[in-house]
């Protein structure tokens, strides 16, 4: 266990009594979400463990945390390992002292030990995690008409997921995401079973001849528009995808679709503001790129990422 003193800071990785603390404690500085989604957050994560939540202690309560994520992506056709950064918080009375700076030090320290190529994380506050040597990806959406795409055709149903369409939506997913650069793999049943099942707002599938062919989880913005969360199909198969998508739609009464610029890449559609969320970070040269900057030109034309694995 990392053992540290900062200053007057206890510094070290969550012991697993004070479990229910951290929720508590991450759930106040994210107050608009709350300790239960930071319990269900861990609970529902098969690769979990206190030993990757570092912590900061002041007179013996948490006074600011960062969590490692244990995942994977395609990146180049090939796997890497990848060390998600996320949970980072701080009391409001000790930011700016370098705590939250230390305790991500302590995380990549982690990373780089066991070898692992690649750290990510989701921020608005960009030049935080620059001085650490995270970079900035761009991710582009665009706008569609479900007009322009194909009627349910005969024979074709739409239908919600059932326990039962886990194992076909799994190669759905397998077969659709690994032609994507930086899309996070899921190599664990558990992981569907608990944390993807947790996560879907409307899973939907589009079955034909008694086999499921498509699979999208889609959510209601702004009254009319249909945001897709994520979705799948056989590659090459966008008509079939196209049909679910528009069913979707029409279901939830939108009149447009919100989605990943690279679906359905036949149609252009309006392009929509760019998302910068997404930091990357390589430590060394690795996956056949020379640095962390190479990585992001050569994987930006092909960089998706669905909600439901966002951490």
């Amino acid at each position: 266990m990392i053992k540290e003193e900062l200053g007057a800071f206890d510094i070290g990785s969550l012991r697993p009594e004070e479990l229910e603390s951290w929720y508590a404690f991450c759930g106040r500085i994210f107050s608009s979400t709350g300790t239960d989604y930071f319990r269900a957050h861990y609970m529902n994560d098969p690769d979990a463990h206190c030993e990757d939540i570092f912590v900061a202690r002041k007179d013996g309560e948490i006074v600011s945390s960062v969590r490692l994520f244990t995942r994977s992506a395609w990146v180049n056709g090939r796997v890497a390992r990848v060390g998600g950064i996320g949970e980072v918080c701080s009391e409001p009375s000790i930011r700016g002292l370098g705590v939250s700076t230390h305790l991500l030090n302590l995380a990549m320290e982690r990373m780089d030990a066991r070898g692992w190529e690649l750290g990510m994380l989701y921020t608005g506050r960009h030049s935080h995690y620059a001085r650490v040597g995270f970079e900035r990806t761009v991710k582009r959406f665009k706008l569609l008409n479900p007009a322009e795409l194909p009627e349910v055709g005969e024979g074709v149903q739409v239908r919600p997921f059932e326990a039962g369409d886990l194992d076909a939506v799994m190669g759905l997913f397998d077969l659709y995401t690994s032609q994507f650069d930086l899309a996070l793999r899921r190599e664990k049943r558990a992981y569907w079973e608990k944390w993807v099942l947790a996560a879907w707002k409307n899973p939907t599938v589009l079955v034909q001849e008694g086999q499921v062919k498509a699979y999208a989880d889609v959510q209601a913005h702004d009254g009319n528009v249909l945001h897709v969360r994520e979705t799948g199909a056989i590659p090459g198969e966008d008509e079939t995808l196209g049909m679910l998508l528009r069913a979707c739609a029409a279901r939830l009464g939108c009149e447009k679709l919100h989605l990943s610029a690279l679906v359905l890449p036949a149609l252009a559609g309006e392009e929509q503001k760019l998302s910068e969320g997404l930091m990357v970070r390589m430590a060394s040269p690795a996956l056949g790129f020379s640095d962390c900057g190479e990585l992001i030109t050569k994987t930006a034309p092909h960089l998706l990422q669905w909600d439901t694995d966002g951490f």
